[in-house]
């Protein structure tokens, strides 16, 4: 009998882990506009992002001198 409960139990555990979604998944958003030129735009380096979700309203998740951050967008047409 408790052979069988290891089973269902780990079978269960299974289940619920398949559920879940990838972590690099999670938070991703794609906002209006174009990313600045990271050579002419000045940068906090200590503020990261991973995807526009991470920054705060029309911010975009940019290429910057040292990684990613958020950053106005350049006008208003969608990136790719």
């Amino acid at each position: 009998m408790p052979k069988a409960r290891s089973v269902l139990v780990l079978a269960g555990l299974l289940a619920l882990w398949a559920e879940l979604p990838p972590a690099s998944t999670q938070n991703v958003t794609t906002k209006a506009g174009v990313c600045p030129d990271p050579a002419t735009e000045a940068v906090n380096c200590t503020v990261g992002c991973q995807s526009d979700g991470d920054c705060e309203s029309t911010l975009k998740c940019c290429p910057a001198a040292c990684g990613k951050a958020c950053q106005k967008p350049d006008g208003n047409a969608p990136s790719c």
